[in-house]
């Protein structure tokens, strides 16, 4: 029924008519808005609930910026959606927002044949992808010209680019403030005698090599346990982007050429990516059994913390993750095989001013080493080490904490995402739109591509 009102809608109301339509569809819950004024952030369900969290905190931020926003429960949200249908019927929505892909596959019933909404009706939707594309190949494949799958790090698009770039985009997310708070909210004092936190959920590298073993052809099972054992000895050099080069170099050996294979390759990545987080988790947490530190996360059944002065505290909840990151004399964090750009956890601790203390990335050795940025290595001396440290001058780094927060948010605004939304939804309506008649010899838009 919505993309027959659609259907109807588009093809009456000249561009502009966005407020004559409004009129015939009470059910918008933004009746005053103009047209293309309105941003439709999604989520579905997600382990500790981060989705949500940034939804919300996406939709205060279009409040505080007087812009309108309307969030959708995917998974709870009845259908067909009244208010999202009125939405659409009225040609209000600018964009959407997509958190772990969740809402960007949005199909209609259009007599008798589904469509993507989104391409439907030429509106942007902006594809939050956190993870390797490998993990999830279906979610990050864009099938209208509209979906921008917007990753967090620069190996993960660059792997979309190569095998999955259809018809959309692929751009990094720029780094933005999250959960910001003021210096004068935090008692930097009390940070000085409180604890180091490790927000991380666990799992056991040996549990998914019994599980290779188990699960596949011994061929497989072998040449998985070969590649793994080689990338376990190289834990510092090797990276996401590194991952499809060793991959597509073992199987050369064997006279197989996969560089091309997308399914191929995207089976070994994903096995060798998780084995090589699990390796590290378990490193940094089996290190650190006799430090007083605290892991707030689950599947950690696989290190036994009895009599050991480190706590395990069985735990998932993004919103207590704030004022843990805020109390915490420092935040124990591990890039997910990245070295490009800063992972979450980094920069929600720069943006509340409290210290993160992480393994070596080009990113904070280029950018915030000069302040002071601790950072280990994947052996567990450095690791000890740099933790041993904060704890012997825990006023020193409570300060580091505070300096490196001072310089982030100079560099990086608490709008820097919603601004690149905002420029990239002109890009994309700009391709897909009409004429905009700056030239008389410019042909717009092009009918064969």
């Amino acid at each position: 029924m919505l993309l027959k009102l659609i259907k109807g809608a588009l093809a009456k109301a000249p561009p502009g008519a966005g407020a004559a339509a409004a009129a015939v569809s009470p059910a918008s819950p933004f009746p005053d808005a103009p047209e293309r004024s309105v941003v439709v952030v999604a989520f579905g369900p997600s382990r500790s609930n981060p989705f949500i969290n940034m939804a919300k905190i996406m939709a205060e931020a279009y409040a505080r910026l007087g812009l309108y926003c309307h969030v959708v429960d995917m998974l709870t949200a009845p259908w067909p959606n009244p208010e999202l249908e009125s939405l659409f019927l009225n040609r209000q929505v600018r964009y959407g927002i997509a958190w772990g892909g969740i809402g960007a596959d949005m199909e209609l019933n259009l007599d008798g044949q589904a469509r993507n909404a989104w391409g439907l009706t030429n509106t942007p939707v902006f594809k939050m992808i956190g993870d390797h594309p490998a993990y999830f190949l279906d979610v990050n494949v864009s099938n209208h010209p509209t979906a921008v799958n917007l990753y967090g790090f620069v190996e993960h698009r660059d792997f979309f680019m190569r095998h999955l770039q259809t018809q959309g985009y692929g751009a990094i997310a720029p780094i933005s403030q999250i959960d910001s708070l003021e210096p004068e909210h935090l008692d930097f004092k009390a940070k000085q005698g409180a604890k180091i936190v490790f927000l991380k959920n666990g799992n056991a590298p040996e549990d998914l090599r019994r599980a290779w073993r188990a699960r596949l052809p011994a061929s497989i099972a072998n040449m998985l346990l070969e590649m793994s054992e080689e990338l376990h000895a190289t834990l510092d050099t090797t990276h996401a982007g590194d991952l499809e080069t060793s991959v597509v170099g073992y199987f050369a050996g064997l006279g197989i050429d996969v560089a091309g294979r997308t399914k191929f390759l995207a089976f070994y990545i994903a096995q060798l990516d998780d084995y090589l987080r699990r390796v590290k988790s378990t490193m940094i947490t089996t290190a650190l059994l006799d430090f007083p530190i605290e892991v707030h996360g689950e599947c950690w059944e696989h290190i036994d913390f009895t009599g050991r002065h480190a706590k395990l505290i069985p735990y998932g909840d993004y919103v207590k993750s704030k004022q843990l990151i805020s109390e915490a004399l420092a935040v124990l964090d591990m890039s997910p095989n990245t070295r490009h750009q800063p992972h979450e956890r980094f920069v929600r601790c720069a943006s509340r001013h409290t210290l993160c203390l992480t393994n070596r990335i080009d990113y904070l050795e280029h950018e915030f080493a000069p302040f002071g940025q601790p950072m280990f290595d994947f052996n567990p001396d450095s690791i000890r080490a740099t933790v041993g440290a904060v704890l012997d001058d825990p006023g020193r780094h409570v300060e580091i904490g505070r300096l490196i927060g001072v310089e982030f948010k100079r560099r990086y605004s608490a709008t820097q995402l919603i601004d690149f939304f905002e420029m990239m939804s002109d890009q994309v309506q700009l391709q897909q739109g009409p004429d905009p008649q700056v030239q008389r010899f410019l042909v717009w838009p092009p009918k064969r591509l």
